[in-house]
């Protein structure tokens, strides 16, 4: 198929519409010739005119050409059309109305020099075909007014090609301004960072941009184009319940929360909705933004527990204070009587017990001490699996229960962190899970990385963590161990989150406890995983 394109096109004209002039007219003189009953000079010249702007139409429709062609084309119009008008031999025949349509035709085909060309051709070919024919013996002032119309005309019609043409030009880059406008808009909503659904007033969800489809765990082909009742079943249903009444109310919502599930997880989004009218007024649908707080929510449950941790830490150091200045001085005391007197028997007990208990006491002012002070971080550049070795020994010594204890066979991993500080939290994580296991147990550490960071994990196969108790374990003096003072777990998630990442209770497998130590992404290196150095 031949391409197609505006027949006052810049390159030159596509002469489908000439074509169609041209067989129109081929036709009419061919019928003038055959039924006109011999009442023109030259039947035969009449049969050839026709046959000429045949030939021309046919040619001009299958081989569209430029500027060029079009001149030729339109300077054989002339040709024949003063054949037909010599044919006919005579001026009240009407065919030298056909000259200013070949000057018409060039206006709106070709403009400049060229339509001049024509043009004055045309009007020529008038004045002398009117001569042949006597016209000027009849009606000369008529004739040459007729010539100068030729011209005019031509004129005429190349102002309403160069209009046409403007105004071609102006839609097209309109045109172009519009879609230009619509790929932003559908670039910026893709990308948008939060999520954007909206539907119409029927119900139609008709945008449903990427952050908005993995905020809600959908895909764009279960939402978009399908009604919002269909595609927001479920665990959506308060989002949907917002959307309603948008459309019901058509009062816009500036901030709200509300919770969604997505797949078995409860997700907090924070949500508003504008509504969408039309030129009367009327609702023609609602748009929802929102933004999934989950993030959100982890942060200041953080700054939460940091700012109560702060407010216990104080009014612990001041505690501990006291009791470590009190409890020195009945230790000392304790242990000069034990030396002078030598006790025995039940006495010897009694003291015994007195010095165990102000060492409890010691340890624990030393815990909350511990628990208090605000340590920086010093990374550096560590085997973390040759500490995971030590630490296992670490727990191992000094136990009669002591529990299986499997450590990743990776021969060497590399991280960037705080040795000291790391090593705390695994000791403690580390000795929690083997007072889990007890003898005969197992403690599993597993190491990996995910697209948010690298993660270790220490697992036990003891009787686990009942479900009331799992969102206090990491409060501060919380203990279920006969002995233990509640900041183990306290001072090991501040640590992991003063190193940007995040100690959590996993759900295990099958019984047992699983914590998780969640470290941010950095940079890998042919040792293993490496951290950045901090500034």
């Amino acid at each position: 198929m031949r391409a197609r394109s505006p027949w006052w096109g810049r390159e030159g004209p596509r002469e489908s519409w000439l074509a169609l002039g041209r067989l129109g007219t081929g036709v009419l003189l061919a019928g003038l010739a055959l039924f006109g009953g011999g009442t023109f000079r030259s039947d035969v010249a009449m049969m050839g005119a026709a046959a000429a702007a045949l030939v021309l139409a046919i040619f001009t429709w299958f081989r569209p050409g430029g500027r060029v062609q079009a001149a030729g084309t339109l300077a054989l119009d002339i040709g024949w059309v003063s054949v037909a008008v010599l044919a006919s031999g005579r001026l009240d025949a009407g065919l030298t109305l056909l000259y200013p349509l070949v000057a018409f035709g060039a206006g709106l085909c070709l403009g400049g020099w060229p339509l001049l060309a024509i043009s004055l051709a045309s009007g020529g070919a008038l004045l002398v075909s009117s001569w042949s024919l006597g016209g000027f013996a009849s009606a000369p002032t008529q004739i040459v007014v007729q010539g100068a119309l030729v011209g005019v005309l031509g004129m005429v019609s190349d102002r309403m090609r160069s209009s046409l043409h403007a105004r071609e030009r102006a839609l097209q880059y309109a045109s172009k301004a519009l879609e230009r406008m619509r790929l932003d808009t559908d670039t910026i909503v893709r990308d948008l960072g939060s999520g954007l659904i909206s539907v119409d007033a029927g119900g139609m969800v008709i945008h449903c941009n990427r952050a908005a489809e993995e905020t809600l765990g959908l895909g764009a082909e279960t939402v978009r184009g399908r009604p919002a009742r269909q595609s927001l079943a479920g665990g959506h249903a308060s989002l949907l319940d917002a959307l309603e009444a948008g459309l019901s109310g058509g009062v816009p919502v500036q901030r709200m929360e509300l919770q969604i599930t997505r797949g078995e997880v409860s997700v907090p989004l924070g949500v508003g909705t504008t509504i969408l009218r039309g030129r009367e007024g009327e609702v023609t649908g609602v748009a929802a933004l929102f933004q999934d707080l989950t993030d959100i929510r982890r942060q200041e449950s953080i700054e939460k527990r940091r700012e109560r941790m702060a407010a216990v830490g104080e009014l612990a150091a001041g505690i501990a204070h006291e009791i470590r200045n009190s409890i020195l001085p009945v230790s000392g005391s304790v242990q000069l009587l034990a030396q002078e007197i030598k006790p025995v028997g039940e006495q010897a007990k009694l003291f015994a017990l007195i010095e165990r208990e102000t060492d409890n006491i010691e340890r624990f002012v030393s815990s909350l001490l511990s628990y208090t002070r605000e340590r920086r971080l010093h990374r550096t550049s560590f085997d973390l699996i040759r500490m995971l070795h030590e630490v296992a020994g670490d727990v191992k010594l000094g136990r009669s229960d002591v529990p299986r204890i499997e450590i990743p066979a990776a021969e060497r991993l590399r991280v960037w962190a705080d040795p000291e500080q790391l090593r705390q939290v695994l000791r403690n994580l580390m000795a929690n899970a083997a007072d889990a296991a007890g003898s005969g147990g197992e403690v599993r550490v597993t190491l990996g990385e995910d697209t948010g960071g690298m993660w270790i994990e220490v697992a036990d196969d003891g009787p686990g963590i009942p479900h009331k108790e799992r969102e206090q374990v990491f409060q501060p003096f919380y203990t279920t161990k006969a002995g233990g003072t509640g900041l183990g777990l306290s001072i090991a998630s501040r640590i992991v989150e003063d190193h940007g990442g995040e100690l959590r209770l996993a759900d295990g497998a099958g019984k047992g406890t699983v914590f998780r130590v969640e470290l941010p992404r950095g940079d890998s290196t042919e040792d293993g995983w490496a951290v950045p150095e901090a500034a």
